[in-house]
């Protein structure tokens, strides 16, 4: 793998990890309030930097990241 790849999966395994870790609801009830906004903020970023850093764009980080959503 490439040192971009590499980036891109480090940055989508971020925004994944916060993404379960807040919309899971064990962890998530277990949370402070200001670390639920800790791990939103972590997110966020991640997928900025995804989308700046990817010659895709966001649209490809935007169906990686949502593949783990459950139907609720």
């Amino acid at each position: 793998m490439t040192s971009l790849q590499n980036t891109l999966e480090l940055l989508g395994t971020m925004g994944n990890v916060c993404r379960v870790m807040v919309e899971t609801e064990g962890v998530a009830d277990r949370m402070e309030d200001s670390t639920k906004e800790l791990c939103l903020s972590v997110l966020t970023a991640a997928a900025l930097l995804y989308d700046h850093v990817s010659p895709t764009g966001e649209s490809v980080y935007q169906e990686w990241i949502l593949c783990g959503r459950r139907e609720r």
